[in-house]
């Protein structure tokens, strides 16, 4: 096996599955996903190139003569190398995050114990370097551990979470490479020199040295990723951050990227009750979510979450009435700075007007127990389904264009629709509640027994009311970084539908 073999057979077929299965998420959003991992792609090339040539020139590795072409020392599969191992680990990484990224490191605050550490290899590296046996180690602390000090000197407490959380993918990652290495060594693409290493293995092929690196080299990348994912999260959270960025981009993320974390930490803790209430709440709309932007994701929650807060408080206090004005109260006035739901709202700073349509619904909801006509029915969806999309426009555009109300308008109701026609029992049962118009009690509970053709012949008209609505056009006509993520939410609404139709 020749040097180009690895990359055709093992290294490039990784790849372009890491970005096939990857393309979904960063091109929702590749200035803050995928074009920071090709920078660091680059900046990997430009600062492992000279290293690489003098290691070759000084004995510490070497290739055969089936190599494509050579620059300097360096075949042009090594340098291909640099490139295919940074694209790889970090869309792997970068895509993993994205989806179960946490908040582990933004809420600590610590004396930075792993930027000590990493000085100390340092100062062991350069002791290496006067050994001849020790020379491949020294080269590779000495040339990694300044990355990995800086890295840490800027999100050290971020990193070390995120890398604890998620330990074990990075261990796989490393893992997979050291494999590919040992069967490159194996089958001779390329040969560790060894006058130059300790003699240490971890298999028959593989030296310590060459662990050492892959270790090293994946804890830079993953490290490059979190320190610039932190800087991204800080400004999508904290809105007086989002502010500045819109004003002076550069100027915020190198601000924020070398300060320190915040004090105030309540906009974080505030953040991840948030997220989860809306996970508990509802598993398919936190999922439909993870394809939003964080800066819109990170809104979403809020919203989410004092919906789900507001309508349980109405559902579960009889004085339903004396809560809907103490929620009108806290909207209108931004009251209850001391709750995290309220909180978070507040830093939306959503237009009045849609917030009571959505109380309106929810009063409608204690007062009422049966809709009798279209027109309460299609009020109804206004209120509370409507109402939301509505506010989604605040959160996608600063100035929304007018002419999408109206097709936000639409794709809450259908969603509403078929929501209604997926809990008819559940409505009734726990709650008393008929939502469709032209039914009686009777007919409900006759539904309920056993099946009732009258009941299912309304529900499949709810059904065709909801496809009537041109809720594709409504989605195609978002901002493109939001599409696939609404899209998600109304096809899983569209299942249930189609599941309801077939009886399943």
């Amino acid at each position: 096996m020749n040097y180009w073999q690895v990359h055709q057979y093992l290294l490039l077929p990784s790849l372009f599955l890491s970005l096939l299965v990857s393309y979904p998420i960063f091109s929702v959003d590749p200035a803050r996903t995928l074009y920071p991992i090709c920078a660091l792609a680059l900046i990997a090339f430009v600062y492992t190139t000279p290293w690489d040539n003098y290691l070759i020139y000084k004995g510490g590795w070497s290739y055969d003569n089936s190599v494509l072409f050579v620059i300097g020392y360096v075949p042009f599969e090594e340098y291909l190398f640099f490139v295919v191992q940074s694209l790889f680990v970090g869309t792997v990484f970068a895509m993993y995050t994205w989806i179960y990224g946490t908040f582990d490191g933004l809420l600590t605050k610590s004396n930075k114990p792993f930027l000590y550490l990493a000085s100390g290899l340092f100062a062991v590296g350069v002791s290496c370097l006067s050994q001849t046996k020790s020379f491949y180690l020294g080269m590779i602390l000495t040339w990694s551990m300044p990355v990995l000090m800086i890295q840490l000197y800027v999100a050290h407490d971020y990193i070390v979470g995120q890398i604890q959380r998620h330990f074990g993918l990075v261990s796989a990652l490393t893992g997979y490479l050291w494999l590919i290495d040992s069967i490159a060594i194996k089958y001779g693409a390329w040969t560790i020199g060894k006058d130059t290493i300790l003699g240490i293995y971890l298999n028959p092929w593989l030296p310590l040295e060459e662990a050492v690196f892959f270790l090293v080299t994946n804890l830079m990348l993953v490290g490059g990723i979190l320190a610039i994912e932190r800087t991204l999260v800080l400004i999508s959270i904290y809105p007086g951050l989002e502010l500045q960025y819109k004003q002076h981009p550069i100027e915020t993320v190198l601000k924020t990227t070398f300060s320190d974390n915040p004090k105030d930490t309540k906009p974080i803790s505030d953040l991840v009750h948030c997220r989860t209430v809306t996970r508990n709440a509802s598993s398919s709309f936190y999922l439909s979510t993870l394809l939003l932007p964080y800066h819109l994701r990170y809104k979403f929650w809020k919203l989410y979450a004092f919906c789900r807060t507001a309508d349980d408080l109405i559902d579960e206090n009889p004085n339903t009435k004396e809560n809907i004005d103490k929620l009108s109260r806290i909207i209108k006035n931004r009251e209850r700075m001391d709750d995290p739901v309220f909180r978070s709202l507040h830093s939306l700073d959503l237009p009045l007007k849609p917030l009571m349509w959505l109380l309106e619904g929810f009063e409608w909801d204690s007062k009422q127990s049966i809709i009798n006509t279209e027109k309460e029915l299609d009020d109804y969806c206004f209120q509370v389904a409507s109402s939301v999309g509505h506010l989604s426009m605040y959160l996608f555009y600063d100035n929304p264009p007018p002419e999408l109300f109206e097709k936000a308008h639409e794709l809450g109701k259908a969603m509403q629709l078929i929501n209604i026609c997926r809990d008819v029992k559940e409505d009734w049962v726990e709650r008393k509640r008929i939502y469709i118009p032209g039914l009686s009690k009777q007919d409900i509970q006759a539904y309920c027994d056993s099946k009732s053709d009258k009941v299912q012949q309304k529900i499949l008209q709810l059904l065709d009311r909801a496809d009537g609505y041109h809720v594709l056009d409504a989605i195609y006509k978002l901002p493109r970084f939001v599409q696939r993520s609404v899209l998600g939410a109304y096809l899983f609404y569209d299942s249930i539908g189609k599941r309801i139709r077939t009886g399943k």
